[in-house]
């Protein structure tokens, strides 16, 4: 399992509002990111009742699973280095990961990927 985390393009950032100027975002050194799940983890048992993680102690203790959303897609994801493939007859599974949490969350995201046969 993993956490895709959104952040904004650099850490730290503030904005103000009303806008005055558009912002334009050429390069962002930060981003949204993928961390497995252990390493997320790991860093949230460090902490103690009431603290919240911060974007540095998760990139320290998930160093070797940071990865831009877009290269995690690309190089692990499509080349089937990560997930699991399903088909109808795992639905009954595939919905329980979705819609049956006994805990928050914010968004479920599932990529379906068709391959052309042989």
């Amino acid at each position: 399992m993993y956490y895709l985390l959104y952040n904004p393009h650099k850490v730290p950032f503030s904005i103000s509002y009303p806008l005055r100027e558009r912002i334009r975002i050429d390069q962002p050194a930060v981003g949204c990111r993928v961390f497995d799940a252990d390493h997320v983890h790991q860093a949230l048992a460090e902490l103690n009742e009431g603290e919240a993680p911060t974007y540095e102690m998760v990139k320290r203790i998930g160093a070797a699973s940071d990865w831009p959303l877009e290269t995690w897609a690309a190089d692990l994801l499509l080349t089937c280095q990560v997930g699991q493939q399903f088909d109808a007859s795992r639905d009954d599974r595939v919905r329980y990961f979705l819609e049956r949490r006994s805990g928050p969350i914010g968004a479920a995201l599932a990529v379906s990927i068709t391959l052309p046969e042989g």
